[in-house]
């Protein structure tokens, strides 16, 4: 069973809030391998979570550690590499292609230095596993990421098992699942993978939080409350700019809060007298399809006040890696997940266009709770034992690699209360 002061470690360590923090060692540092010492036994069966997904991980480390032991020579950099050209980097390429499970033609010891479809083929495998653009070009990240040691991987690897023993035991039959460096969410019905929507998070500075909890209900045609810190870093610089985007975009201006709030009209303001220590005001965008939250928002009230969302700037999505949001997760596709989540009771896509046809704020609770998991993973295998990696977007893996390289095997770690960690 998963030690739930683990969990409440991995939840205050994503959110900055440290106070004692319990990791157990998978890795006590890079030269030693915490898993094959009998020593470490006891410690890591006591923490070995329920997860398919972490029996996936660790297997897919027992073929990692294979590599470790080779030679694995810099492919120098160069001008990129087009499929049909030649370049005398490309016997090292096939060969560290093979070597890693891409390529599975007799690479190794082909000489050829033309770059031909099926070396293509195998490109573009290895870049989809890497989360980069899958262009069959071989340019800097992608030969970036194929000189990445197998030493370099199994660090990754290790910090992405003990990023699963944060989780509960269970993670829940019907759930949501977002892979916040992977900008991917997953849907289960009934422990089984129903849909898959691309997803924009937040920001290196104003990063999206790792953390569980529960969809109790969505919010149609919903109007947007512009938080305090959004409208005085981001909106008034625009309003500076270009005070008409207030009527174009349907933001109405109130002054005061509660019952006591009024509205005020933009001409009357003066933009320019206003700051972070006098701003007196709320700006509200209206419902519609310009709205910030687009037609829909998934809620599950936490502290952290993000939820789910529609955007109208759905071109973001195409983008291959997409930080673009002050926290708050945007959803590709919102109506089919709001359909998986709402289940078979009585909804369709038409019943979803009548109530964003009348244009009105609707709130409707779904049947059950359903658990949602936020969590931040640069490794993780597939049901088939592919091995994906990612960027670490928010430069968090080496912070979690410096504990577990200080704790010994099953001894907890202890931090100062005040370190700030992101």
């Amino acid at each position: 069973m998963t030690d739930p002061r683990g969990m409440l470690y991995g939840r205050q360590w994503s959110v900055g809030l440290v106070v004692t923090l319990l990791v157990w060692a998978c890795a006590a540092n890079a030269e030693e391998d915490a898993l094959a010492d009998p020593l470490a036994g006891d410690a890591v069966e006591l923490v070995d979570p329920p997860h398919e997904g972490y029996q996936r991980l660790l297997n897919a480390r027992v073929q990692v550690k294979v590599l470790q032991g080779l030679e694995w020579p810099v492919i120098p950099p160069g001008p990129s590499i087009h499929s049909g050209e030649s370049d005398e980097r490309l016997p090292q390429i096939r060969q560290r292609l093979t070597l890693l499970g891409d390529f599975t033609a007799s690479g190794m010891e082909d000489p050829s230095l033309y770059y031909d479809l099926e070396l293509e083929s195998a490109v573009r495998n290895f870049q989809a596993r890497h989360g980069l653009e899958v262009d069959g070009v071989i340019g800097r990240r992608t030969l970036e990421a194929m000189n990445v040691t197998p030493q370099q991987r199994l660090n990754t690897i290790d910090v992405n098992l003990e990023r699963w023993r944060w989780l509960p035991d269970v993670l829940g039959e019907t759930r949501v699942q977002v892979n916040i460096a992977g900008y991917e969410l997953q849907v289960f019905r009934d422990g089984r993978l129903a849909g898959t929507h691309r997803v924009v998070v937040g920001r290196p500075y104003r990063s999206t939080p790792l953390f569980s909890d529960q969809i109790r209900y969505l919010e149609f045609n919903p109007t947007w409350t512009v938080p305090f810190k959004l409208m005085v870093e981001d909106e008034l610089p625009k309003i500076r700019r270009d005070p008409d985007r207030l009527r174009r975009l349907g933001f109405a201006i109130y002054q005061g809060w509660g019952d006591e709030r009024r509205l005020v009209d933009p001409d009357t303001i003066d933009w320019d007298s206003l700051s972070r220590s006098y701003f007196p005001y709320q700006l509200v965008q209206q419902p519609g399809p310009t709205n910030a939250l687009g037609q829909v928002k998934f809620m599950f009230p936490n502290r952290f006040a993000v939820y789910l969302h529609d955007t109208p700037a759905k071109n973001l999505f195409w983008r291959t890696e997409r930080i673009f949001s002050s926290g708050c997760i945007r959803v590709d596709r919102p109506f089919e997940l709001a359909l998986q989540l709402l289940g078979d009771e009585g909804w369709d896509r038409g019943r979803i266009n009548s109530i964003l046809d009348r244009g009105e704020t609707r709130v409707v609770h779904l049947p059950e709770p359903v658990p949602i998991h936020l969590q931040y993973w640069t490794a993780w295998a597939e049901a088939d034992g592919t091995l994906n990696f990612r960027r670490d977007i928010y430069d968090r893996d080496h912070k979690v690699l410096d504990a577990l390289r200080a704790s010994a095997p099953g001894v907890p770690v202890e931090r100062p209360a005040d370190l700030q960690v992101f």
